[in-house]
């Protein structure tokens, strides 16, 4: 995707791996993230071969001899390195209900399953998953107060917390409850913890599916986009107007401004100068496209064309690329002139019927659009 040369170890990213993987309509290129499918294959596999009503003998391999425990979000790390993987999807998506519950707000009321599914698992293996929420002496209290009451799970924890059996551990009960996200379960009045995971998991916000109907796309897409909500971005979808593969190219560079410009050039020791030779002043990319004496003048004739919607965004697609190529170089008025009359032809051509009917009315409805 960036050239890279065979001759080095890596090629310069100008655009985050992260962001490609989005959709197009998100800024992205539905790039495929293949560790994060791996992930998700892994981890589908192993929910369906250790559900109950699987008589396949690699459940209980998987159960009884690796030690996977089937009823749990959280997972202890085992000596497979295919189950670990699996154990790792588990655990990030029992993370990501946690965050769902710390962040959301009082008006989202989120699903009631949530609550009683966290509930239901044990507190060690939470609180060692969940490193960025609880630190070291919090998860040292918790296991001697497991320890101590034989607490299996959370809503037990909980609840000796709210009725305790003894005072002797009340300071521990508070900082334990109070400095964990468990401050939000505390605050509910019903609490139930009989739960599995499989009775329910959170693979979109807000929404339950049972094991049986986990799908390996919905984990991924879980894994890759978390607890985010996807936004369209109107400028993102504008690039499907534009024909040309290389001009849509340089549009979606130009809207995440990493356009390679004489500063940026400058910056990475690649050139000698930062400057524009056209107009002598620092040339970066909000330059390149609006401020150049080339971009001026572009603009003078396309303000007096008079085209179709259409036409007229291929044509400022068209400009930008001439801008990006010849950024060092004098374009003047009658050239552009040719330029613009020349796309305009091409235009003529596509509307004279001489490319197939599924073009031409993909053409018709972007014009609509």
């Amino acid at each position: 995707m960036w050239n890279k040369k065979k001759d080095k170890a890596k090629a310069f990213e100008r655009i985050a791996r992260r962001k490609l993987k989005l959709p197009l309509h998100a800024g992205g290129i539905n790039a495929p993230d293949i560790y994060v499918l791996d992930q998700a294959l892994k981890y589908r596999q192993v929910v369906r071969s250790t559900d109950e009503s699987c008589v396949h003998s690699i459940n209980y391999l998987q159960k009884e001899l690796i030690g996977y425990k089937h009823d749990k979000i959280f997972q202890p790390k085992v000596s497979c390195k295919f189950i670990n993987r699996a154990c790792e999807v588990s655990n990030r998506l029992g993370a990501l209900m946690f965050d769902e519950i710390v962040t959301s707000n009082d008006d989202s009321r989120l699903h009631k399953l949530y609550y009683d599914l966290l509930a239901s698992e044990d507190p060690n293996l939470v609180f060692a998953n969940l490193n960025f929420h609880v630190n070291s002496i919090i998860q040292f209290q918790t296991k001697v107060i497991c320890k101590t009451f034989r607490l299996c799970n959370i809503g037990q924890l909980i609840n000796e917390f709210k009725f305790p059996s003894t005072d002797n551990y009340r300071i521990e009960l508070f900082n334990i409850i109070t400095n964990s996200p468990l401050k939000y379960f505390a605050n509910r009045i019903t609490l139930s913890y009989g739960y599995n995971f499989r009775d329910g998991m959170v693979l979109a916000s807000n929404q339950i599916l049972k094991s049986c109907n986990f799908t390996t796309k919905m984990v991924k897409n879980r894994l890759l986009l978390g607890n985010e909500e996807i936004q369209d971005i109107s400028e993102f979808k504008n690039l499907k107007k534009i024909r040309h593969p290389k001009e849509r190219e340089i549009a979606y560079f130009k809207l995440h401004n990493v356009i390679l410009s004489n500063d940026k050039l400058f910056k990475m020791k690649l050139i000698n100068t930062n400057l524009c030779t056209c107009c002598d002043v620092v040339q970066d990319q909000y330059h390149i496209f609006n401020m150049c004496t080339n971009a001026l003048n572009a603009e003078i004739i396309i303000n007096s064309l008079e085209c179709d919607p259409l036409v007229i965004v291929n044509i400022r697609a068209l400009k930008d690329r001439y801008l990006f190529l010849n950024r060092d170089k004098i374009i003047t008025s009658d050239m552009w002139t040719i330029i613009f009359k020349n796309r305009i032809k091409d235009f003529e051509f596509i509307t004279d019927h001489k490319i197939s009917a599924k073009r031409l009315k993909e053409i018709n409805k972007l014009s609509l659009a």
